[in-house]
């Protein structure tokens, strides 16, 4: 397995502990406090700098993780608005600039 897979693997994972499918897809079905899911958010962020930090990744490897793990939320039905809001948060919070 390839470290954009495993990564992106493991911050699908994480993201779907933050916001279940059923409350991520078009039709929310059931809600969710804020706090909650900011809370749950700023760990997801979290784990995505642990990544960072842990693997080395680069910026083109950043990059791919990131358009990995959009294709993972899109295809397991997350609104798109949803995945373009999270993933543009995640690039901004943890995956840009230099350094860990």
């Amino acid at each position: 397995m390839s470290v954009v897979q495993e990564a992106g693997d493991l911050l699908f994972l994480s993201f779907q502990t933050v916001l279940p499918l059923a409350v991520g897809a078009q039709k929310i079905k059931k809600k969710v406090p804020f706090k909650t899911v900011e809370e749950g958010l700023a760990q997801f962020y979290a784990e995505a700098r642990t990544q960072r930090a842990q693997k080395r990744l680069g910026v083109i490897t950043r990059a791919r993780i990131v358009f990995y793990l959009q294709q993972r939320l899109l295809d397991a039905g997350y609104a798109p608005e949803l995945v373009r809001q999270v993933l543009f948060s995640l690039l901004m919070s943890a995956f840009t600039g230099r350094g860990n």
